[in-house]
């Protein structure tokens, strides 16, 4: 039981450490935990950081996201590709087994058959 007991109490101090110790994005600007004038121009240039890092971060998810749809656009395109293909290639090999049966029947040698075809 004391076991069980030491478990969770070391499970929930290590949920309230980390909760505690979260670092937030708000609190750059006051960056050591000092005061500072916000018209200050480090700070406007630390908050116009902030946020164009945020804009380059959401562009550049949306183009990830983009190129996902573009790869699933063209892994469709070359499925369908693809199993043209293997029609095509299943077609040719009935005629070609029909043209071996045919010509077998006809009294040609086997060694004289037309190739299989890739």
């Amino acid at each position: 039981m004391l076991v069980v007991q030491d478990m969770t109490l070391q499970k929930m101090n290590e949920s309230l450490n980390a909760k505690e110790n979260k670092k937030s994005k708000k609190n750059k600007v006051f960056a050591g935990g000092k005061g500072r004038h916000l018209t200050h121009h480090e700070s406007i240039s630390a908050l116009r950081d902030e946020q164009d890092a945020q804009k380059e971060a959401a562009r550049q998810k949306e183009m990830r996201q983009d190129k996902r749809e573009r790869s699933k656009v063209e892994k469709a395109r070359l499925e369908l590709k693809w199993n043209t293909i293997k029609e095509a290639h299943v077609v040719s090999l009935m005629r070609w087994e029909e043209e071996c049966t045919k010509l077998t029947s006809e009294g040609v040698l086997k060694k004289n058959l037309p190739k299989k075809p890739m």
